[in-house]
């Protein structure tokens, strides 16, 4: 049986999307919390990017999925391209984490430093809605490959948000662990075939 090819990390946002990228984050380039804050103030309604911004994510989406498929990659990504990063896209979707008052910490031994968004009270999923069923539908019309989602393991997002509500960090690890299925089982259910689930503590 031969070995199936994708690809693994996000892919760069092209030009015409005038919005701030995780991999912009570096000495001289967006700080951290520029594009945390940047993605809170331009999306509408809740979560929703405004029509034009929505239409020249979809156009990026396409392209990225043609892309991939003249290279001849198996299993296909939308590339992230309407994410700021996959770890805060998926924070968005709950309740209980504050991205409008930042707090500022050290992560991972000091790799990142910066404002990150906040744990306020217990979290939750803000309704019944699944995004990423959404994305991994939205994304699978562009092609007849099979194309994968990719998703936060618990103690990826534990290491990447402010925590100032769960006093016991495996109570919090545990609730997203039961989100994250919730996830999952959806996306099963939905027909999607491939869940890349990001382990890095």
């Amino acid at each position: 049986m031969p070995l199936k090819t994708t690809v693994v990390g996000s892919f760069p946002k092209p030009n015409y999307i005038k919005l701030p990228d995780f991999s912009d984050f570096k000495p001289g380039g967006f700080s951290y919390e520029d594009i945390t804050r940047t993605h809170s103030q331009i999306r509408t309604n809740g979560n929703a990017f405004s029509e034009e911004m929505e239409q020249l994510i979809q156009q990026a989406i396409s392209e990225t999925v043609r892309q991939q498929e003249e290279c001849g990659i198996d299993v296909l990504t939308d590339g992230e391209l309407g994410r700021e990063n996959y770890i805060h896209y998926f924070l968005r979707r709950l309740k209980g984490v504050d991205f409008r008052n930042l707090t500022k910490m050290d992560s991972r031994d000091g790799e990142w430093k910066g404002l990150f968004p906040t744990i306020v009270s217990a979290i939750q999923p803000m309704d019944d809605k699944s995004s990423v069923c959404a994305e991994w539908k939205t994304a699978q019309s562009y092609t007849k490959k099979p194309v994968k989602v990719t998703l936060p393991g618990p103690m990826t997002i534990v290491s990447s948000v402010a925590n100032n509500y769960y006093t016991d960090v495996a109570e919090l690890a545990n609730t997203l662990v039961l989100i994250l299925k919730r996830e999952v089982d959806r996306l099963l259910q939905t027909g999607c075939k491939y869940i890349q689930v990001n382990c890095w503590a």
